[in-house]
């Protein structure tokens, strides 16, 4: 056939077209074209695992170079771990009950922030690494405590943690690698076990032959960007001595039903049950900040569950019932081998073949408490008279 442009068939009155030309596309990705608020909220959705992604990139754009620059990996350290925050405590207004309090802190949950501030004066190096991003890895890998108005502080302070979370190293999805158990101690003043006395108007409910010592656990969970960690019951925190653990590990952890009576049991009524001291909720704001939620009671009816979204803590104080003859702290502790805690995880992201998790992923969290010679050498001192006496060495002066 002819290809003649007054053909049959073709319109006389419209211009034939030249030849093709190759046209190079020279536009950049639209991510990179958003401005920087735009993008940092947008990384703020995402985990660790994918930021880290994101800054080895080989594409130099807009969002490699804020996926590693260190304003964003400085407020993942805020809100991770609270360093740089300036927490203060303040009373509850809902509810007013003594030793409960709220911390509110002025950064921001979001990427969204401009930079470190200078008031701070915190520098990487000081938490092992040359910028941010090393110093969130070497923080996350030696899974640090985050720093509260109650974590923070020196030994004598009640800061000295006696238990840090044991990671199992399990393959494929574990909620527990994903959740930090941290352990305190409600120290008195002559570092020995309470005795159950009460008056004749309230006597105590509990029994006058066991000694009684009180925990403050830390619970955080270290997942980032989505996926909720749920604690059904904080009853249900069991704590093993060091002869429990060598006969369940070797004839099964099915014997332990709920008519064994074990060395350590947590108190779950009266005045010694389990509250909250510290709940650290983040909410956001229209104009990208954080706010924290009210402090709650674990003996509340809506209180039944704890559900902790990334990076929310919550801090517990339990009063556990010990032998008559555990008369100091450090009887206590060096006998404490662990702590289990039932936890379930929903929301979790898809595996990476594209498979759905389960609806509710269920396992036990784990914190292993500190070995007898450390606690003697690092937290405890003998005095004279058979009396103990904390040992602070945040004044110590290395020689």
């Amino acid at each position: 056939m002819d290809e003649n442009p007054n053909s049959a068939g073709h319109c006389p009155s419209r211009p034939c077209p030249g030849p093709l030309v190759p046209v190079t596309m020279t536009s950049t990705p639209c991510l990179d074209n958003l401005p920087e608020e735009v993008l940092r909220d947008i990384l703020s959705y995402c985990d660790i695992p994918s930021l880290a992604s994101l800054a080895q990139t080989s594409r130099q754009g807009s969002v490699s170079t804020l996926a590693c620059c260190n304003s964003t990996w400085y407020t993942l350290i805020q809100r991770r771990f609270g360093i740089g925050c300036q927490w203060r405590r303040k009373r509850a207004r809902k509810r007013r009950q003594p030793n409960v309090v709220l911390v509110s802190r002025s950064s921001s949950s979001s990427l969204s922030s401009c930079g470190v501030s200078s008031k701070s004066k915190k520098r990487p190096t000081t938490y092992g690494g040359q910028t941010w991003k090393e110093a969130y890895r070497s923080l996350a890998a030696a899974m640090r405590i985050p720093e509260t108005s109650i974590t923070s502080g020196s030994h004598t302070a009640g800061g000295a943690i006696f238990a840090s979370p044991h990671r199992r190293g399990m393959k494929g999805r574990s909620v527990a690698n994903c959740f930090g158990m941290w352990s305190m101690v409600g120290h008195t003043e002559n570092c020995k076990t309470k005795v159950a006395r009460g008056n004749n108007r309230s006597p105590l409910p509990y029994r006058s032959d066991r000694r009684y010592i009180e925990l403050k656990v830390c619970v955080q969970n270290t997942k980032s960007g989505f996926g909720n960690i749920v604690i059904p019951s904080v009853g249900s925190l069991r704590i093993v001595s060091v002869d429990e653990e060598d006969y369940f590990n070797s004839w099964g952890w099915d014997k332990w039903t709920p008519e064994y009576d074990p060395t350590f049991k947590v108190l779950s009524n009266g005045p010694w049950a389990p509250k909250t001291l510290l709940r650290q909720r983040f909410r956001q704001t229209d104009n990208g900040s954080v706010s924290d939620g009210e402090c709650e009671d674990l003996r509340s009816a809506n209180m039944e569950d704890i559900v902790l979204r990334p990076f929310e803590l919550a801090i517990v104080s339990i009063h556990v019932a010990c032998p008559e003859h555990m008369h100091f702290e450090t009887d206590v502790l060096s006998v404490m081998s662990l702590m289990s805690l039932p936890i379930a995880g929903f929301g979790w992201p898809c595996k990476s073949d594209g498979e759905l998790p389960p609806p509710v992923l269920r396992d036990i969290a784990v914190a292993r408490f500190m070995s007898e010679e450390v606690l003697w050498e690092d937290y405890y001192c003998k005095l004279p008279g058979g009396c103990l006496s904390l040992t602070d060495r945040t004044r110590l002066i290395p020689m």
